[in-house]
């Protein structure tokens, strides 16, 4: 059995983003992967994500790979109830403006929060630095429900927030909690802009390309040694380190890592053709799923729309003239919401166990941290 001092399962942002950080200090490791990128997955002319669809300027690791595309910008996004087109820009919503306000102030507070806390878990792990933050950890017991309600956001909810919020996390108000539904509404307060990851995977891995290997992890056990034990379809390694870098629907199938919450799946549709009248000329449009199979109907700089879809076969002839589909993905295992603090996962499993990826936050710059914290780890850096 070949030795490894460390071996990453998994390569997705995670995964990636602890074997960059383990080969600028020279370590040696492996990273096993059945394919590189995970859901930063484009296209084949590489001009269109069907993956993550934004970045904020808050991703301040994640930007040191990523390009930023298209700013998005508020005039640029319209919101769908049942057939009524609403506008954020709009005269009607200016009696709405001083608890938007309210809200922005709150946001801006939750930011400041969550940015000081990603800088602590690139060394502390999650549930450890939210437990610093008594108001981040607070907004993780508290139901988005109940914060809409605390702050009387009702209209604003129904017509603008709560279709982001489905759409982000795919996941209803009653599902989420108000650290999730707050994180969805950083765009309002933070520059946010199209993610374009044609770039990232060969920036990332540059130097460790070599380190990685195609295969499929089927089991993972300690031997009497205190060593790993990593078992693949093809190869069984012996490793002192091991990350577990992949989500729960793979991870759990060869450890027993636990399920923090609802794992929530995305479908993801590339379609070309000609939109109806009414949904022409609008870059950004978000759907109510209360009245819409889809929840979001997303224009590319190509021309081409991505589609977001709580079903695999949405009835497309209600929002195009013609079209055809390109190509559909279904992302099984998109995500988890974890809920409150009680529910988050230690990313310290075991001795030299060390568990990434986005069971406890969403989203691709806390996935990457989480990279970044396994590593450090490895490497003794607290």
């Amino acid at each position: 059995m070949k030795q490894i001092s460390t071996i990453i399962v998994g390569g997705g942002i995670s995964g990636l983003a602890c074997a960059r950080t383990l080969a600028d200090e020279k370590k040696n490791f492996l990273l096993i992967t059945k394919e590189v990128g995970g859901r930063m997955l484009t296209s084949k002319s590489l001009t269109v994500d069907y993956g993550a669809s934004y970045v904020t300027s808050e991703y301040k690791n994640v930007l040191k790979f990523l390009d930023k595309g298209e700013r998005l910008c508020i005039k640029d996004i319209y919101f769908i109830q049942k057939e009524t087109i609403a506008p954020v820009l709009s005269l009607r919503n200016i009696r709405y403006l001083p608890k938007m306000l309210k809200l922005l102030y709150l946001l801006n507070d939750f930011t400041r929060r969550l940015a000081k806390m990603r800088k602590k878990t690139q060394f502390i792990s999650q549930k450890e630095a939210l437990r610093e933050d008594k108001k981040l950890e607070q907004y993780t017991k508290m139901s988005a429900m109940d914060f809409v309600r605390k702050h009387k956001l009702g209209y604003l909810h129904e017509t603008f927030f709560n279709p982001v919020l489905e759409s982000t996390a795919f996941a209803n108000d009653k599902q989420s909690n108000a650290f999730y539904y707050l994180g969805v509404l950083i765009p309002l307060v933070r520059k946010t802009y199209t993610a374009d990851f044609r770039h990232v995977i060969p920036r990332i891995t540059e130097g460790f390309k070599h380190k990685i290997v195609h295969d499929e992890v089927v089991s993972l056990k300690k031997n009497k040694k205190k060593q790993y034990v990593v078992k693949t379809k093809k190869k069984t390694y012996l490793a002192k380190n091991v990350v577990i870098a992949v989500p729960y629907t793979y991870a759990h199938k060869f450890y027993p890592v636990h399920k923090t919450g609802p794992v929530i799946h995305i479908n993801v549709l590339h379609i070309v053709g000609k939109r109806e009248e009414v949904y022409q000329k609008k870059k950004v449009i978000f759907f109510n799923q209360k009245h819409h199979d889809i929840t979001i109907l997303w224009r590319q700089h190509t021309g081409s729309d991505i589609i977001f879809s709580k079903t695999a076969n949405p009835n497309l002839e209600k929002y195009y003239e013609y079209h055809q589909v390109v190509k559909k993905i279904h992302w099984k295992n998109a995500l988890m919401l974890s809920g409150s603090i009680n529910k988050w996962m230690e990313q310290k499993l075991d001795k030299h166990l060390y568990l990434a990826s986005d069971y406890n936050l969403v989203g691709l710059e806390d996935s990457f941290i989480t990279g970044v914290y396994a590593a450090n780890q490895i490497l003794g850096k607290r």
